[in-house]
């Protein structure tokens, strides 16, 4: 397929796939520490795995989560990759599992229905991805608006009251233990590079542990189960995390941990 039919395929433009190419749209890290600069305790919000544009999203729990999570005193959403579900060719019979098709039909997608009563920062997953394989087309970059803040491609680091947050979205399946692939993950980073709070995204599971002066956790999700997830015997965990961080700034006093279920 030439590149002109796959521009029209996926709805692009070709001056939108050169401001893609370019980087005049890369992604950049924000100083978010201004924001509570004053607070002595800071609530945030912790997602993954909403892989809009599938007929599996959960989009009434994600937003009863967003709420939940204003109302418990957040004020950002750190989304740990696959904000959208991805081209139809990640898995063979992924077409039937779509209700949205292309780059470009999703992010509008997504800038429609996804919440807004709190700040978004987001990196894109192995699905987001496979419009970059198919087309060149990094849909972070699409997404990104004001509310919705794209912050890098399967990993960035984010700090917030001088407290390091890694985000990854790695790719495979999980182990047959949940936590095993993130704790080799914990165990091969070099001392002088880790974060404080370590989040993954892909596996749909949540879990939380304590590992070499890092507080780890795999995100949840937000997408039902799916044929391809039963498949692979995943039974995914839908909700999302609240983190209440204290102490002074550039200080990590502590940080609480609580995870809001929604049952299936």
């Amino acid at each position: 397929m030439k590149l002109k039919e796959k521009l029209k395929k996926y709805g692009i433009t070709e001056a939108e796939l050169e401001k893609i190419l370019v980087n005049k749209k890369k992604p950049k890290i924000r100083n978010i520490d201004k924001l509570y600069k004053d607070h002595e305790e800071v609530r945030i919000a912790v997602v993954s795995d909403t892989h809009l544009g599938s007929i599996y999203e959960d989009l009434e729990a994600l937003h009863h989560f967003y709420k939940h999570a204003e109302k418990e005193g957040c004020e950002i959403v750190l989304h740990a990759g696959d904000m959208v579900q991805g081209s139809h060719k990640i898995y063979r019979g992924g077409e039937y599992e779509l209700h949205t098709f292309g780059a470009e039909a999703q992010a509008e997608y997504v800038k429609k229905n996804y919440p807004r009563n709190l700040k978004t920062y987001f990196i894109t997953g192995n699905h987001s991805q496979s419009f970059w394989k198919d087309a060149g087309i990094d849909i972070g970059a699409l997404i990104n608006c004001p509310d919705i803040t794209y912050i890098g491609s399967m990993q960035a680091d984010i700090t917030i009251k001088g407290i390091k947050f890694r985000l990854i979205h790695p790719s495979g399946s999980p182990a047959y233990a949940l936590s095993y692939k993130m704790q080799k993950f914990a165990e091969q980073m070099r001392s002088g590079e880790k974060p404080n709070v370590f989040i993954s995204g892909h596996y749909h599971s949540s879990v939380y542990f304590y590992n070499r002066n890092m507080h780890c956790l795999m995100a949840g999700s937000f997408q039902r189960q799916t044929p391809y997830l039963l498949a692979k015997g995943v039974n995914p965990t839908i909700g999302g995390w609240i983190l209440t961080l204290r102490g002074k700034e550039g200080r990590n006093i502590g940080i609480d941990t609580s995870f809001i279920l929604f049952p299936k």
